[in-house]
């Protein structure tokens, strides 16, 4: 159903392109459902081709942002999100998405002031509260993220996400029965959320649950010789979803 409505969407707007080429709207918008499509080079050039006839529209810096940094290129993503709040400073999703850049390069102060505007300016912004809560993980502080994680799952309880996030910052702090239920919780809300199923492995491992984890000594070589990431998660994911 949604794959038809972004049909319907592009449609309409071609068609709108069609008899008025320099509409600004449909230009933007349909650079916003190429985007949503996973089109980016052409989202960036629909949207930057809408900017050219009205420099003034924030939304539009501010998505073309979000495009920018679908194709890896936070820098530029930046001065986007920038340009954004330069005519809207309580702009709270360019707040966010310059936060995501910002964390993309490295200025992990600099990202989590970003994301605490986009909270001032909008509390129960759920996908700003899970991104701060990372980044401060990332930093080693784990009841900051938690107090974060919560305040998501106040809002959306049924962020599967979240759950998780919570889960590995309860792991961080020893709080392993906590844990397990944050990401027990995740996978009845996605069965199939592999990093919840990582890191309830993780969790098994930690509490010595070598029984739920028929592979895990293969797991731990793989993991100690340097296995990439990705095939961790398929081989630890897959031997946990067969033993819960």
């Amino acid at each position: 159903r949604n794959d038809l409505g972004k049909w319907a969407q592009d449609q309409g707007y071609r068609g709108i392109l069609a008899t008025d080429p320099g509409n600004i709207d449909a230009l933007h918008l349909l650079g916003v459902v190429a985007h949503q499509g996973g089109r980016q080079e052409q989202a960036a050039d629909l949207i930057a081709r809408s900017l050219a006839l009205n420099d003034g529209n924030a939304a539009a810096h501010s998505n073309l942002g979000v495009v920018l940094a679908a194709q890896g290129k936070p820098l530029e993503a930046t001065t986007s999100f920038g340009r954004a709040l330069a005519l809207q400073p309580d702009f709270a999703d360019a707040h966010f998405g310059l936060g995501n850049a910002l964390r993309d390069l490295g200025r992990l102060d600099a990202a989590a002031a970003s994301l605490r505007q986009a909270l001032a300016l909008n509390p129960d912004f759920v996908q700003a509260h899970c991104n701060l809560g990372i980044l401060l993980e990332d930093q080693g502080r784990s009841e900051e993220a938690i107090a974060h994680y919560r305040k998501a799952l106040a809002v959306q309880g049924d962020c599967a996400p979240a759950h998780v996030n919570l889960g590995n910052s309860l792991i961080a702090l020893g709080r392993l029965e906590e844990a397990e239920a944050s990401l027990r919780r995740s996978l009845e809300l996605q069965p199939n959320l592999a990093h919840a199923k990582f890191s309830l492995g993780q969790l098994k491992l930690l509490q010595g649950d070598y029984a739920s984890l028929k592979n895990v000594n293969q797991w731990a070589l793989d993991f100690m010789t340097g296995k990439p990431i990705e095939k961790q998660y398929e081989a630890l994911a897959a031997e946990v979803g067969r033993t819960l």
